[in-house]
């Protein structure tokens, strides 16, 4: 559910604007709309700080689990010190990286001295290091003394000496400042130094709940000066702030408007403000938020929340894509596991519970088709439901799921449009929905049509073209009508056909499962040496298959979502999240 949301406009004195905003971010219910952009020095010295530490701070995240946390007197000395270790890590282990690659560049030449190549040198003697070609070596000057060490990519690995030190129609290449071994003792040293700096990082891990609590009053002190930039400041002296807050927090910041006497407006949203989106849903329906929140994606302050169906529709899709009883099993072990290991220092613990349920879900799925790691490996396993064998029935379960799922989508926005005539369009909506679900049948697998599928084709574009866009004017009704029945009655049966990818997918799966089955069921269990390599083609092949599975899933089980789902609820995702002006205090 979107939380309805109040324009609201404080005006106050412009010298108090500090004191305000203070009581503003404390209360921490109004999304500020700013007057003008919010940039300036001061701004960009912050933001630019802020990245610094949250780069420390990652830092601390990946070196380990961290030790029991302490307090910090000085955070800012701290973070000082952490950032210079931080920086001087880089340092090194980009000066190691470089160092290997030298040492790889000239390790195949052996170790020579360059105070002996530079003597020669000084003494009209030019040596060269050199990988060429026959053609090259043929086309060397006569008086060159050449001798060859190998072969190195396909070419002859030489030293050439010559007096003059000219070598016509050949590139050379510059000798490094250090010898090889000069090489590897400077790799041990630069290797030493980044280790030391990554050791003294671990053990200042114990200040990274002070560091985290640092950042987050940087991003008070950044909400603050944004909010201070973006005011309006009239010219009597008077400042005008403006924002969105929930109709439920209202009477608490009406109730600071009147402690601190300043004016204030309520109103209701004009259709351009740009009034952010609030979501609160049951429980059950909150499960979905990290997969809303991964993909990014938002319904529009006007639009309307799906959440729940989104849910119920995800999990059964997620289901049918994974497909397979063995999967599921340890994809709910895994979850297990992880939410046992890392869970207690998690403060959102919704994405276990999530996958709890997913990984139900594909079980029961995989029982329902016989589906164990495949269907090959386990052939004693049977399906709970031996009409899913026939792969045409899953089919027309796909197409059902397709028509059942946009026929939501039809009857919410009947509702909605509930009771002007624009319910007879989405009546239309639904009869030629079905009657393309019947067509699918037809064409794809062969279903004859049943008798009332014409007068689905004849009554759903009769309401459609005279009351999808009801009107005073029959004529223009009429026209919108027939547009809107022209840009949309093709895609409605390409949406419908569009879920057979559910079946498509899904028997992919159990297809790349049993492929790699039969090729370690080929190698044999009957030998320690042939059992290993069957045990690692069974490992490695189906932790494959599940990538591809979890692939599927993000390209197809949320697009049937956020895409023919919500294009027939003409949702276009333009939602702004909530994000109320705060300010961190330490206590919260």
């Amino acid at each position: 559910m979107i939380i309805r949301m109040k324009k609201v406009s404080v005006l106050l004195q412009d010298k108090d604007i500090a004191d305000a905003l203070a009581a503003l971010g404390l209360l921490g219910v109004l999304h500020l709309e700013h007057f003008r952009a919010p940039q300036g020095g001061e701004i960009e010295a912050l933001v630019e700080r802020r990245a610094r530490l949250q780069r420390v701070i990652e830092a601390l995240e990946q070196a380990g689990a961290p030790p029991p946390q302490e307090g910090c007197g000085n955070v800012e000395a701290v973070f000082r010190s952490l950032e210079t270790t931080f920086n001087g890590i880089r340092e090194w282990e980009q000066q190691v990286r470089d160092l290997q690659a030298q040492i790889r560049k000239w390790e195949p030449w052996g170790e020579f001295n360059l105070y002996d190549i530079q003597v020669l040198r000084e003494n009209g003697l030019h040596i060269h290091l050199l990988a060429l070609t026959e053609a090259q070596l043929a086309a060397l000057p006569g008086d060159a003394m050449v001798a060859r060490l190998g072969t190195l990519d396909g070419l002859v690995q030489a030293v050439v000496c010559t007096r003059d030190g000219q070598l016509p129609g050949i590139e050379g290449q510059p000798l490094p400042e250090h010898s090889p071994r000069k090489l590897s003792e400077l790799l041990r040293i630069a290797q030493d130094e980044r280790d030391y700096l990554e050791l003294r990082m671990r053990a200042n891990a114990k200040y990274l709940d002070a560091l985290r609590q640092h950042a987050l009053r940087l991003e008070s002190q950044i909400a603050f000066q944004r909010a201070l930039a973006g005011r309006q400041v009239e010219e009597d002296g008077l400042t005008i702030v403006r924002g969105y807050c929930p109709v439920d927090a209202l009477e608490r910041l009406v109730a600071l408007a009147r402690r601190r006497q300043w004016a204030w407006l309520i109103e209701e949203p004009a259709p351009e403000d740009p009034v952010p989106t609030l979501l609160h849903n049951p429980r059950w329906v909150e499960l979905v938020r990290p997969v809303l929140r991964f993909i990014n994606l938002l319904p529009g302050y006007r639009e309307h929340d799906i959440s729940g169906v989104f849910f119920v529709f995800f999990s059964v899709f997620f289901g049918m894509l994974i497909g397979d009883a063995g999967y599921g099993l340890l994809i709910g072990l895994g979850t297990l596991g992880a939410h046992w290991k890392f869970g207690r220092r998690q403060a959102d613990r919704t994405p276990y519970y999530l996958l709890y349920l997913l990984s139900l879900i594909t079980v029961l799925w995989g029982l329902l088709t016989g589906t164990f790691f495949g269907q090959l490996l386990f052939p004693g396993i049977r399906p709970l439901a031996p009409w899913l064998e026939d792969p045409a029935n899953i089919e027309r379960l796909c197409f059902l799921i397709g028509a059942v799922h946009l026929s939501v989508a039809h009857v919410w926005r009947a509702m909605l449009r509930w009771p002007s005539l624009g319910v007879l369009g989405e009546a239309g909506w639904l009869c030629l929905l079905w009657g393309m679900f019947f067509l699918a049948g037809l064409l794809v697998l062969g279903d004859p049509l049943p008798r009332q599928a014409p007068f689905l084709f004849i009554a759903g574009p009769v309401l459609i073209a005279l009351f999808s866009k009801p009107h005073r004017n029959l004529l223009r009704a009429v026209g919108g009508g027939l547009g809107n029945l022209a840009m949309n009655a093709v895609r409605t049966f390409t949406d419908i056909v569009s879920y057979i990818r559910l079946f498509a997918v899904g028997l992919a799966t159990v297809a790349v499962a049993d492929t790699f089955n039969g090729m370690a069921v080929a190698w044999g269990f009957d030998h320690p040496l042939t059992g290993f390599l069957g045990a690692l083609i069974l490992v490695l092949g189906h932790v494959f298959n599940m990538v591809l599975g979890a692939m599927a899933i993000l390209v197809h089980g949320v697009r049937l979502n956020v895409l023919e789902f919500a294009s027939h609820m003409d949702l276009e995702w333009a939602g702004i999240p909530y994000e109320p002006f705060k300010t961190y205090t330490g206590d919260r």
